[in-house]
């Protein structure tokens, strides 16, 4: 019994016997299981999917040796291209110095493009302000800036006092601010101006020449066609808002009308002496 075992588990009975195993799982053909086979013959299986390429069995990598680089923790930056649309959206508007053009809106909406654009960071930031800004001026303003001497351009900050002083300081000034005065003083709501553009104007002008808000409210009571200006005033308005709410309101009941020159008040004082009459037939 001994011999037996020995015999069947030798090596050379186990290696023919394995190889020939693993040869008949993958069903070559017939010439093939007669081919002599040497043990130097290396052999690697297979795996052949019904929906698929035949693929090699790969070794996977340990989970031991996958890293992970973390991307270190930076600013968030905007990309150039959103900056350069940005710069290209946010215009600045043109100033003429007329009477009805508001200084102070202009200085203001100026500076806030000059920050957009990054003037600040340079270091010719006069030059660069100073060019900027008088491209933006026309008719009397642009004339007012080329008669100013080189020393007064010199700088941003002189201009920029000078402008203060000609174009929105000008309450200390008798000839501008009687001129300004008088502009207050004749704004009406035109045809196809919006309420709410009309309110803005009335209270920007007698914000630069300081008026108190009692007068800006009669101002612009008064300046509202008549109908409108005869409804804002039955309400009693306290403050501007009130009545630019009391304006919008005669304007949905129809009461805006430009063309036509009537007397509110007429109307409400006819309409009641006809009741009154009608009262009175009634009666007799």
């Amino acid at each position: 019994m001994n011999r037996c075992h020995n015999f069947f588990l030798n090596d050379s009975f186990l290696k023919a016997h394995a190889l020939t195993e693993l040869f008949s799982l993958q069903t070559p053909p017939h010439d093939s299981l007669h081919a002599p086979i040497t043990h130097s013959t290396a052999v690697r299986p297979t795996v052949k999917l019904p929906f698929s390429e035949p693929y090699s069995i790969q070794e996977e990598l340990p989970p031991t040796q996958i890293s992970f680089q973390p991307e270190p923790s930076v600013g968030v930056s905007l990309p150039h291209t959103f900056t350069n649309k940005m710069e290209n959206l946010a215009t600045c508007s043109k100033f003429h110095g007329y009477p009805q053009d508001n200084g102070h809106t202009f200085l203001t909406e100026f500076e806030s493009f000059s920050t957009l654009h990054g003037l600040s960071e340079f270091n010719l930031t006069d030059k660069r302000m100073l060019a900027a800004f008088h491209l933006h001026l026309k008719g009397p303003a642009l004339t007012w800036y080329n008669s100013l001497s080189d020393e007064s351009k010199s700088d941003w900050k002189s201009v920029r006092i000078l402008f203060k002083e000609k174009y929105v300081n000008f309450c200390g000034h008798g000839a501008n601010a009687l001129m300004h005065s008088e502009i207050f003083q004749n704004l009406s709501l035109s045809s196809g101006q919006s309420v709410e553009d009309f309110y803005c104007l009335i209270y920007e002008k007698g914000k630069l020449l300081a008026k108190p808000e009692h007068e800006m409210l009669s101002k612009f009571i008064s300046g509202l066609p008549e109908q409108m200006s005869f409804f804002v005033r039955a309400g009693m308005p306290q403050d501007m808002q009130n009545a630019l709410a009391s304006a919008k309101m005669a304007e949905a009941y129809g009461y805006r009308k430009h063309d036509e020159s009537v007397n509110a008040a007429g109307l409400f004082k006819n309409k009641f002496h006809d009741n009154r009459r009608t009262a009175a037939g009634q009666k007799y």
